[in-house]
C-alpha cells in the first residue's frame, strides 16, 4: 500500500515538472487516462455467456414443442367430458375429412365431408329440412355420393325426401326393414322422381368413396322386430382414424354384433339411440374403446336422454363425451392421423 502511494506521488511530480517546464499546454492536450482494470471485459464475457445459454434453452424448448406437435398434439384439452362448459378441444388437424354431427334436436343427421365427395347418414325430422339445407349450402355442398337411412324412424329419415329433391344424390341406401309410414313413402317417392337408385346394403359391404371407406358392420338384429335394432352399424375409416355410427342400436343388438365378430374398435363413437340407458352397454364400450363419443340429442327432451348412466359408462372407459344439446353442431376433423373436435360453444 505504501509503495503504490509513492508511485502515485512520483507520477504526480513528473506531471508537475512537465507543467513547470511548459509555458503553455499544447492545444487539445488531455492527460493520459488512468490505467484500466479487467472487470469490464469480464462483464461483457459473462453477459455473452448468459445470452448464449438462453438461446440454447429457447432452441431446446422449441424442439420439444415441435416433437409434441408432430406426435399428435398436447392431449385432450380442457373439455369437461360431456359437460360442454369448456372451449373446443385438442390440437387441430389440418385438411382431410370432416364428420359433422348436425344439431337437429332429438334426431340424427351426420355429414361426412371431404374435398372429393360427401355422404349423409340420416336426415333428422321433416321439420329439420331447412336447417339441413342451410348447413349444406353454407359449405357449398351440391352433391352427395350416398344418402343412408340408418333405420326407418321419422327422427332419422323424416327430412330425407327434401335432401333427395334438392341435391344431386348418386345412391340412396335404405334400411333392410322397411316401413309403411308416410315419411318413408315420401323418401322413396323423392328418389323415384329424381331417378336415384335405391337399395339396401348388406353385412361386409364396403361403399366406394374417394376418401376412406364406409363398411357395413351389421345390418340389423337377427332376432328383434323393432326398428331400433334393425339399424345399420357403419364403420368409416380414413387413414389411421375410425368412426362408428350405430343408429338407434340397443344393447341386445350390440351384443349380437359382437358375437358375430364385428370389428368395432374405433376412435370416435356415435352413441346409439341418443344416449338411452338401454344402449351402449359395457361390453360394447370395451370393444369400441372410443377416445371421443358424440351424442345427438335434443335439449330437455321428454325421454330423459342421454341417460346419466350411459354417460358415466363412457366416461369411466376414458371417452370424452360431446352432446349436441349442450354444444350445438359438432365437427370432428381428421387428417388420417390426428383428430380435432370443434363445436358451437355459444349454444
Amino acid at each position: 500500500m505504501q509503495e503504490r502511494k509513492r508511485e502515485t506521488s512520483a507520477a504526480a511530480s513528473r506531471y508537475a515538472g512537465y507543467n513547470a517546464r511548459s509555458s503553455s499546454r499544447p492545444q487539445g492536450y488531455a492527460p493520459p487516462p488512468p490505467p484500466r482494470g479487467g472487470s469490464g471485459k469480464r462483464d461483457k464475457e459473462t453477459m455473452r455467456g448468459v445470452l448464449v445459454a438462453l438461446l440454447i434453452i429457447l432452441i431446446f424448448v422449441l424442439m420439444i414443442v415441435g416433437v409434441i406437435w408432430l406426435c399428435g398434439g398436447f392431449g385432450g384439452g380442457d373439455g369437461e367430458g360431456g359437460s360442454g362448459s369448456g372451449s373446443a378441444v385438442v390440437t387441430p388437424a389440418d385438411g382431410g375429412v370432416k364428420v359433422h354431427f348436425i344439431d337437429v334436436g332429438q334426431a340424427d343427421c351426420i355429414l361426412i365431408e371431404c374435398d372429393d365427395g360427401a355422404i349423409m347418414i340420416d336426415a333428422g325430422e321433416n321439420e329439420d329440412s331447412q336447417k339441413i339445407a342451410a348447413y349444406l349450402n353454407e359449405r357449398g355442398i351440391e352433391h352427395l355420393d350416398y344418402v343412408i337411412g340408418s333405420h326407418a324412424h321419422a327422427d332419422h329419415m323424416g327430412g330425407m325426401d327434401d335432401v333427395i329433391l334438392n341435391y344431386e344424390v348418386d345412391e340412396l341406401i335404405v334400411p333392410t326393414k322397411a316401413s309403411d309410414s308416410k315419411f318413408y313413402k315420401d323418401v322413396l317417392d323423392a328418389a323415384a322422381s329424381k331417378n336415384v337408385p335405391v337399395r339396401a346394403a348388406s353385412v361386409g359391404e364396403t361403399l366406394t368413396f374417394p376418401s376412406g371407406k364406409l363398411e357395413v358392420v351389421d345390418d340389423g338384429s337377427e332376432t328383434a322386430n323393432d326398428m331400433n335394432n334393425n339399424s345399420y352399424i357403419l364403420r368409416f375409416t380414413y387413414g389411421e382414424t375410425t368412426f362408428l355410427f350405430t343408429g338407434d342400436a340397443e344393447s341386445q343388438y350390440e351384443r349380437e354384433a359382437l358375437a358375430n365378430g364385428a370389428d368395432v374398435d374405433v376412435d370416435v363413437l356415435k352413441v346409439g339411440h341418443h344416449g338411452s340407458r338401454t344402449s351402449t352397454c359395457d361390453e360394447f364400450i370395451a370393444a369400441t374403446t372410443p377416445e371421443y363419443a358424440v351424442i345427438q340429442v335434443g335439449r330437455n327432451n321428454r325421454y330423459g336422454h342421454p341417460s346419466a348412466e350411459t354417460v358415466s359408462r363412457l366416461e369411466r372407459a376414458g371417452a370424452e363425451v360431446f352432446r349436441t344439446d349442450e354444444l350445438g353442431d359438432i365437427v370432428v376433423t381428421t387428417d388420417g392421423r390426428r383428430i380435432s373436435v370443434a363445436y358451437d360453444s355459444g349454444k
